[in-house]
């Protein structure tokens, strides 16, 4: 069982109000969870629009910490917000074989940082260093696709 709570807007920025916009949003993530729609080869497909994000830059970072907890990985990621960031950093996640048991989401307009609390396939803290290493690499990867580095410090910008 899955429980998740999002809030989200319309391509303005503006809450969904209006009914039509509602159940065709319904519609959608329906179909999306019944499989009926790929996710991936939805966001593989769309365009990139510039946005008024592109202009800032964000030093990408991948952080993990087992001293937080006990029994869980905490893998703290932070880029620059764009469109489908989370399901291509959750996707590289499962495909490294880790279980992602919660998750805090958070964007500061147009930076992310995004906390994972993950286990490895056996149910345990990822500890060995090779995994570690693994992970920051192709997270790193991922959040900095379709970016080029501007400056020593890796701050990253959206390629035109």
């Amino acid at each position: 069982m899955a429980l998740d709570i999002f809030s989200i807007q319309d391509s303005a920025g503006k809450a969904f109000d209006e009914k039509p916009a509602l159940e065709r949003l319904e519609g959608r993530i329906r179909r999306t969870l019944t499989g009926e729609i790929n996710v991936g080869q939805e966001l593989d497909k769309a365009p990139l629009h510039a946005t008024r994000t592109d202009v800032f830059t964000v030093a990408p970072r991948v952080l993990i910490n087992n001293s937080a907890s006990q029994t869980h990985s905490l893998l703290e990621i932070n880029a620059r917000d764009r469109a489908g960031l989370l399901h291509k950093v959750t996707r590289a996640l499962t495909q490294l074989g880790l279980q992602i048991s919660s998750a805090l989401v958070t964007t500061y307009g147009e930076r992310v940082v995004d906390v994972f609390y993950v286990k490895d396939t056996f149910g345990m803290q990822v500890t060995h260093e090779g995994k570690l290493d693994q992970i920051r690499k192709t997270v790193l990867e991922v959040i900095t696709e379709n970016e080029v580095v501007v400056d020593d410090v890796k701050s990253i910008k959206i390629a035109s």
